[in-house]
């Protein structure tokens, strides 16, 4: 697990943040793999709210051709960030639409 630098840091919360708002207006309470989690499904995303014990975590899923994990980070309350994996690109800026409200769920 990597320690972010700081503009990559920044920009790791922001997409947190967004999936945290996403996930208290459009999340459903699932189960996997016994954990109990909030999953939200607006395309092309699939998003994984998941608190284990003090720490959160938040996978975020891009579909397409292939389902491909793009962000996966995990924080306690501290303000400890780690990025467990964060694959850059152009998902960033759609996700970041969705939780602005810019596009609607399906």
């Amino acid at each position: 697990m990597a320690k972010l630098p700081t503009e990559q840091r920044r920009q790791a919360r922001e997409l947190r943040d967004a999936c945290m708002l996403l996930a208290a207006r459009h999340g459903f309470a699932a189960q996997r793999d016994g954990a109990h989690r909030t999953e939200v499904v607006l395309d092309p995303f699939r998003i994984w709210l998941t608190p284990s014990g003090g720490r959160r975590e938040v996978e975020v899923w891009c579909t397409g051709a292939a389902t491909i994990k793009v962000l996966d980070l995990r924080w306690s309350g501290d303000g400890d960030l780690t990025a467990v994996s964060f694959h850059r690109g152009a998902w960033e800026h759609e996700l970041l639409a969705l939780a602005r409200g810019g596009a609607s769920p399906p």
